[in-house]
């Protein structure tokens, strides 16, 4: 698995910068599956964050960058940042109606959260 990770960062991250054109040689939503299944294996969801982020930093337009922010969104949420994955949702360019349900709870869990304080 830190193999895989590596190959993930030295030759997937790299290519991102192409997700948006017809430069890219590889299906980018396999290989991002490919990456994530890598950085997961090796206990680094860090680096799985950061690869999601880089590719909405990329393509910010795409079809691919909301699937992203919605991986995004799930990571940051099971680690307890319920305000970024709120962030990322509400992001989202085209929401479905799974997405418009995420976006309702977290904003309900972060007032109960503040009001506790």
């Amino acid at each position: 698995p830190w193999l895989a990770a590596r190959i993930s960062e030295g030759y997937i991250w790299p290519e991102l910068a192409y997700a948006d054109t017809n430069k890219l040689r590889f299906d980018v939503d396999l290989l991002m599956d490919i990456t994530e299944s890598s950085f997961r294996e090796a206990g680094e969801t860090n680096n799985l964050i950061y690869s999601y982020k880089l590719l909405v930093a990329k393509a910010p337009q795409s079809a691919r960058a909301d699937k992203a922010r919605i991986r995004v969104a799930a990571l940051l949420e099971e680690r307890g940042d319920l305000a970024g994955a709120l962030q990322y949702y509400k992001d989202v360019k085209n929401p479905s109606s799974r997405v418009k349900t995420r976006i309702s709870s977290l904003e309900v869990r972060l007032q109960r959260k503040q009001a506790k304080k």
